[in-house]
């Protein structure tokens, strides 16, 4: 390559690789989509110029690592990024090797499709031109093997999927589905070893829908069974998923459970099982359909099966661990007609411990919001003490609204309940 080489012992153009970066600005960063062709990666151009083990280092301590261009596609959506010479992640790992020979990428994906531009690369690595750059201010915009003295900017991409649920960790942290409090591109889930949970979504009754919540649940190191799975769930208030229509498979299949149309990803498993030849669910539920795919079910396991998407249809599968579960939030403990986890997210419902479950139901005290507030006038004051007392130890039919927690009883809880909301309602 003659373009930047020509400058002071085939320097890689220092000079003008300055006066380009000096005027660009860090890009944010863009996904290039599978629905546009793409890996569903995502890249980031970084105007600042570096070397290239420098530049290596920003890359994967911002979680990402230097782009790796590996068909014409993508060093097209490269070259678009990139108006400067720009380093990428390829290296001649053998110094003693001819000019073509010897190169990899940072990755350790194979090195197959090459973008050099005429000439390149022409020297030698025991001469000191290791590094791949795209010379992204010339017209092909190919690339340039590079010396380590040479400076130029950085293409991050990012593509890892450390939950291996399809779908790149770094998409998921910016859409806010998976957590990351230390802000380094990394899920918390992933580094703690712990189970990673998209955010829930809600089929709401506007929608057609049931009010349910739904969510992904993956673990990222170790697999779990069927019964650890709805452990976890429950500790969530949740249980493992009961899909009991067409139109909540159709509406899971479009909005919460990962597609994979190449069948080479198993998707979530779900709360059916096959317990001593007979089809039941976790929570009891009756229900005569089934999202059976092809075959399905073959029933050829062992006497415990569980159920399973495939690629978005169901599969019955021996009872053993899955890295993936449906998880789904029903319950409606005070009766109200709404799902308590949307009331608890919405602020309507306090959870002080966390655990999705109502403290109004798990201390048996009632729901609603000024409960306390015997009389009606907008004030829990002693008129309603005086209440309690009037009529404690009957079914409080004096007074009916004096029995709380609704018991059967006036008593200790009620009285609690008076005390502990003193003053003016919410």
């Amino acid at each position: 390559m003659r373009s930047l080489k020509s400058i002071g012992q085939k320097s890689l153009g220092v000079l003008s690789s300055l006066a380009i970066a000096a005027g660009a600005s860090a890009q944010d960063a863009v996904q290039w989509r599978v629905e546009d062709g793409g890996n569903g990666h995502w890249y980031q151009f970084d105007p600042v110029i570096r070397h290239w083990p420098d530049a290596r280092a920003v890359a994967e301590g911002r979680g990402g690592h230097m782009a790796t261009v590996t068909s014409s596609a993508e060093q097209l959506f490269a070259r678009a990024m990139c108006p400067s010479c720009t380093w990428l992640g390829g290296v001649q790992s053998d110094a003693s090797c001819e000019p073509g020979c010897g190169w990899t990428w940072t990755t350790g994906e194979a090195w197959g499709f090459t973008a050099w531009r005429p000439s390149e690369p022409n020297n030698r690595g025991q001469n000191g031109e290791l590094y791949v750059a795209l010379e992204g201010q010339v017209a092909d915009g190919g690339w340039n093997d590079a010396p380590p003295y040479a400076t130029c900017s950085l293409l991050i991409e990012w593509s890892a999927d450390c939950n291996s649920d399809g779908i790149v960790d770094f998409g998921q942290i910016r859409a806010g589905e998976l957590v990351d409090a230390n802000a380094n591109n990394v899920p918390d889930c992933c580094e703690a070893g712990t189970p990673c949970r998209i955010a829930p979504i809600e089929w709401s009754a506007a929608n057609g829908g049931n009010g349910h919540w739904y969510a992904m649940i993956f673990y990222p190191t170790v697999s779990r069974t069927f019964d650890e799975a709805q452990a976890y769930a429950t500790s969530l208030g949740a249980h493992l998923a009961t899909v009991t229509s067409a139109n909540e498979d159709g509406w899971l299949k479009g909005n919460v459970v990962v597609p994979n149309p190449s069948n080479t990803i198993w998707g979530p498993s779900i709360g059916g099982r096959l317990v001593n030849g007979k089809l039941t669910w976790v929570t009891g539920e009756l229900s005569t359909y089934a999202g059976w795919g092809g075959p399905e079910p073959t029933l050829d396991g062992p006497n415990i099966e569980y159920w399973r998407y495939g690629s978005l249809w169901w599969n019955d599968y021996c009872d053993c661990l899955a890295d993936k579960w449906l998880f789904e939030w029903s319950a409606d403990c005070n009766a109200d007609g709404i799902v308590d986890y949307g009331q608890i997210r919405a602020g309507e419902l306090e959870d002080a411990n966390g655990n999705n479950i109502p403290d109004c139901c798990e201390q048996s005290t009632s729901c609603e919001p000024c409960a306390a507030d015997i009389d009606g006038s907008g004030t829990v004051n002693a008129v309603d003490l005086a209440a309690i007392l009037t009529v404690w130890g009957t079914d409080g039919s004096k007074y009916p609204n004096a029995d709380i927690d609704g018991d059967g009883e006036v008593n200790g809880p009620d009285l609690a309940a008076v005390l502990s909301s003193w003053g003016a309602c919410p």
